[in-house]
């Protein structure tokens, strides 16, 4: 994984619920652990647009 996108996900982590399943696409169970939280993640990063990845890093500041 880049350097990047490792930073966005901790970004997600800190920021909430929320916009971790704002980037996932879907509402995700309460019992999820984060590595499964993780492995969608990286699920998501594989298949995502660059384009679409790149407004996630624009929105936590991600350089």
């Amino acid at each position: 994984m880049d350097k990047r996108f490792e930073e966005l996900k901790e970004a997600l982590f800190s920021w909430g619920m929320d916009y971790i399943e704002e980037f996932l696409g879907f509402e995700i169970d309460n019992d999820w652990e984060k590595d499964s939280i993780e492995n969608a993640m990286d699920e998501i990063y594989e298949q995502i647009p660059e384009e679409e990845l790149e407004t996630f890093y624009q929105k936590f500041c991600i350089k």
